[in-house]
């Protein structure tokens, strides 16, 4: 019954977020503080928001907002993206390898793909299924 009730309290206060209402407000009528967080990183499991927090967070932009459960005991944390901006380290070596591979493999497979389809509609093409055949059997 207790987690109901603070699951309904909880989506109207985000409810009242999404309408206008500020955080200084809501936090002000349940006699709260607010907080204000910096330098969350993408995919940290972080100590006030927990892995899935911090990825909810960056699942909304600028400006967004959502709840979370908190990733100690059983409260909820109403949050709205004040900021985003780039870190001042980043550059291509600090994306893993794994990471880097995978984008320029991604890039490669999409133009061949945009080359293939262009020059479909540029010129007539016929499969030959006997030269396709012939192929997979070697």
């Amino acid at each position: 019954e207790t987690a109901k009730r603070l699951a309904a309290k909880a989506s109207e206060l985000d409810k009242r977020l999404k309408a206008g209402a500020t955080l200084d407000v809501i936090a002000g009528d349940l006699k709260l503080e607010k907080q204000t967080k910096r330098g969350l990183k993408r995919e940290a499991d972080d100590a006030d928001f927990g892995k899935e927090g911090a990825a909810a967070m960056f699942g909304v932009g600028e400006g967004g907002t959502g709840l979370i459960p908190s990733p100690t005991g059983d409260g909820q944390i109403l949050f709205k993206v004040a900021e985003v901006f780039e870190p001042a380290g980043a550059d291509a070596s600090s994306v893993p390898d794994d990471a880097q591979k995978s984008f320029t493999s991604g890039m490669s497979d999409d133009l061949l793909d945009q080359l293939v389809a262009q020059l479909q509609t540029q010129y007539d093409v016929r499969i030959d299924q006997a030269a396709v055949a012939q192929a997979s059997t070697r």
